[in-house]
């Protein structure tokens, strides 16, 4: 159908565009901070957000690129949770001194939530594939990746300052941790939901985000206050092992490699 190859670009172009944007966090570009809602951040903070935009943005261009449609559905839950946490918490936040900048983020984020609304009630009409079921381990290792975030979120949502290891602005905490309860809603959905369409997009999207935050966080091991060297030697350890996990799953086992063949969902006819 027209439409659906007209979606299935769309969602390639604004998978780019994030990525775009999300580099330009991570390498701390001047115009491109500005365009953040703490233009200041410590470094570790853009290395964070900018490596976990670029995971948001790793299954958007490979669903623009294959078209497999339906496994948009997990990013747009968890969208909704991430963006629509985000926008209510700088609402409530923007009223209070020095605290204005927060008015345009919380619409923009607002206006990111209702599309991601938008696009899950759009992605439940798809017809679902007969897809083939990934390997126990994969299912089993989505849960246990939620498990990790779950707490980790709630905790920074919380406002508790030690869970990420660096310090952050309290307003920063939270929203950060919003993020990470996108990310276990998105891990859990390939936990329930388990397909090959799934699991590669969440694998992709890991791996992306793994990738670009490991070298900033070896490289602030060495100047990393006390009091977060045991929660930066545990993110790294997460890191590293769900890295080596996707390396295997997306390019070697001959079971789920990323090419091994073409998906049962087809946007012909």
């Amino acid at each position: 159908m027209r439409y659906l190859k007209l979606v299935q670009g769309l969602t390639g172009l604004v998978g780019f565009m994030i990525l775009v944007y999300s580099l330009g966090l991570y390498l701390r570009l001047p115009a491109v901070r500005q365009l953040w809602v703490w233009p200041e951040s410590p470094a570790p903070g853009f290395s964070f957000v900018g490596s976990w935009l670029a995971g948001v943005a790793a299954p958007l261009i490979w669903i623009g690129l294959t078209g497999h449609l339906p496994a948009i559905r997990g990013g747009a839950l968890a969208g909704v949770v991430a963006f629509g946490g985000s926008a209510v918490l700088l609402w409530v936040r923007h009223s209070l001194p020095g605290k204005e900048r927060f008015l345009p983020f919380a619409i923009m984020f607002m206006l990111i939530a209702l599309g991601a609304l938008a696009e899950l009630i759009w992605s439940t009409r798809l017809p679902t594939p007969e897809d083939r079921k990934p390997p126990p381990a994969i299912r089993w290792t989505f849960l246990l990746f939620s498990a990790i975030l779950l707490p980790v979120g709630l905790g920074m949502v919380l406002g508790s300052p030690r869970i990420f290891p660096a310090e952050l602005l309290p307003d920063m905490t939270r929203l950060y941790g919003w993020f990470f309860l996108g990310s276990f809603v998105y891990y859990f959905f390939g936990f329930l939901k388990p397909s090959w369409l799934n699991s590669t997009g969440h694998m992709l999207s890991f791996l992306v985000y793994d990738l670009l935050l490991i070298p900033p966080f070896v490289q602030y091991w060495s100047v990393a206050p006390a009091e977060f060297r045991l929660n930066l030697f545990f993110y790294l350890t997460v890191l590293v092992t769900s890295m080596l996990f996707c390396i295997v799953f997306l390019f070697m086992d001959p079971r789920t490699r990323l090419f091994r063949n073409r998906s049962p969902f087809s946007l012909s006819g």
